[in-house]
């Protein structure tokens, strides 16, 4: 079975990219999205993580940003004060 990805919203942040970093360990097979604000930062670390991508965040945006892209759930690593 194929899933979708899973988005990490502040995935290159400390708490985020640690629990990346254990949700790859334990689940090598799952695609990850790490998403951020900073496409470079999140590029960054999806690179160090492994098997994941990094995708630009928009928070204002009804689709955050991502398009058409399918994802299988979304975890959130920082507020949004707005």
């Amino acid at each position: 079975m194929s899933l979708d990805p899973i988005l990490l919203m502040g995935g290159s942040g400390a708490i985020g990219h640690h629990t990346a970093r254990a949700l790859r360990a334990a689940h090598p097979e799952v695609p990850l999205l790490i998403g951020g604000r900073d496409l470079a930062k999140a590029q960054r670390a999806a690179d160090h993580i492994g098997g994941a991508q990094g995708v630009a965040i928009d928070s204002n945006a009804d689709d955050l940003g991502l398009g058409d892209r399918p994802v299988s759930a979304v975890v959130v690593f920082y507020m949004d004060h707005a």
